[in-house]
C-alpha cells in the first residue's frame, strides 16, 4: 500500500518545521514560545506541538521556571 503525494507532503514539512526550529537556536541560546513564533512564522499549536515532540526525544530542553526552549544534550 503506497503513500499519497499529498500524506508525504505532509510529513516532509512537519520534519522541515521541526528544523526550522531547531535552526532557530544557531544565533540564539534560548527561546520563548513568542518569540520561536516570531522567528519561524509558525502557529503556537505547532510550536508546542512540535517542540513537545523535541523535547520528549531530547533534542531540546525546557525549563519550566522561565518558560524557554534550549538545546538538549
Amino acid at each position: 500500500m503506497g503513500v499519497s503525494t499529498k500524506q508525504s507532503l505532509r510529513h516532509v514539512e512537519s520534519v522541515l518545521s521541526a528544523l526550522q526550529i531547531l535552526d532557530r537556536f544557531a544565533t540564539e541560546p534560548r527561546y520563548n514560545v513568542k518569540q520561536l513564533i516570531e522567528k519561524t512564522g509558525l502557529t503556537r499549536n505547532r510550536i508546542m506541538r512540535l517542540c513537545g515532540t523535541l523535547v520528549k526525544q531530547n533534542y531540546l530542553v525546557q525549563d519550566l521556571a522561565s518558560k524557554t526552549f534550549s538545546l538538549g544534550f
